[in-house]
This record gives structure tokens, sequence and C-alpha cells, in this order.
């Protein structure tokens, strides 16, 4: 099989199947981020009025970073470099593309690929349900429970994170294709692979 164009390149490279779907949407890395923070926001559970103030601002931040983060996406331009943005009604918008002289670029928005960068209802529906993914693991994360709750029963930490996950994932793997964003774009060595016609 011979690749001609970028097009045809990234559609065999990245057709993603119902697994990597999900891990695409889930948002796994603020996730981990959260918590690597959260020992130290709740002083490891045992929270007074500074560290409440503190892990609900951190919270607000991260769910706003995960929501954010399904509004991005990017393209690879004709002069090789990979552009991220966040997508608009108009198109990509990066403010590094501004007096670029790219192709299918105006003021600071890539209006290319046929739409496909254009912002979609589909993006608020995965921004909201990564969102609800990620507070629901946090709230009844051990450190951050403890910190706002005291004493909360076991199972119930237990059973609705999964819950929430499994339902929320059943949904994501039915979604339509995660975007290349920030995280998830096209590797280096694809965009290499570009250069040359790719015999499969």
């Amino acid at each position: 099989m011979q690749f001609r164009s970028l097009r045809e390149l990234h559609s065999f490279m990245t057709t993603p199947d119902m697994l990597s779907n999900v891990m695409n949407l889930l948002p796994t890395g603020t996730y981990l981020m959260f918590q690597i923070l959260s020992p130290l926001t709740t002083n490891d559970g045992t929270c007074g009025g500074m560290e409440k103030a503190l892990t609900s601002f951190t919270l607000c931040i991260f769910a706003c970073f995960c929501a954010l983060l399904a509004f991005t996406d990017s393209y690879v331009a004709e002069d090789g470099r990979l552009y991220y943005g966040i997508v608009t009604v108009k198109g990509l918008w990066n403010p590094t593309l501004e007096d670029s002289g790219l192709a299918d670029v105006a003021g600071s928005t890539y209006f290319g690929g046929g739409g496909k960068y254009e912002i979609k209802r589909q993006d608020f529906v995965n921004a909201t349900l990564a969102v609800a993914v990620f507070m629901t693991l946090t709230l009844l994360s051990d450190n951050v429970a403890e910190c706002f709750y005291g004493s909360l029963s076991p199972n119930l930490k237990r059973s609705v994170p999964i819950l929430v996950a499994l339902v929320i994932g059943f949904i994501f793997a039915f979604s339509p294709p995660a975007r290349n964003g920030i995280g998830f774009a096209i590797s280096t060595t694809q965009i290499s692979l570009v250069s040359n016609p790719v015999h499969v």
C-alpha cells in the first residue's frame, strides 16, 4: 500500500479502535497530575479551612483544563511543522499562525480541513463527560473525600467511580474519534514518513 498524501497516511495510522478512543477521551493525564498534588493541597486528608480552599481552587483549575483539552486539535502545515490550536466556529485558532503566510490561514485561524477544525456539539459532550469523570474520581479519592466529607462509606467510594467510569467509558467507546489535541497529536515519526511514499 502506498501513501502519497498526509491525509491518507494520517487516516491509516490514527484510525482508533474502541479502546484507544476511550483512552484518548478519558482525562487520565489530568487525573494523575491532580493525584500527585492532592496530598499537598489536602495535607494528606487532614484539612482545615486553608486546605479546603486550596483543594477547591486546584480542583476548579484542573476541571477547566480538562474541559479545554476537549477543544484542542492539531494539524501539519505545508512547512512540515505541527501546529496545536483551539477549535472555534471558524477553524483552528493558534496565535502563532498570524502572519505565517501559510495556506488556508486567515489571521490566527486555520480554516482548512473541510470543517474538521470547527467546533462541534460533540466537543461539548466530550468536555462535559470528561469533567464528570474527573470530578467523580477526584472527589471520591481518599485524600479529597476525607478532606471534604470526613467519614464516607468505603463501598460508596469504591462503587460510584467504577460505575461512572464504566458508563461514560461505554459512551466514549461509541463516540466519534477523539481530536488530535495536546498529548494526542500526530507524532514526528508520522510526519517524517510523509516526505517519502510509504509501502506496507
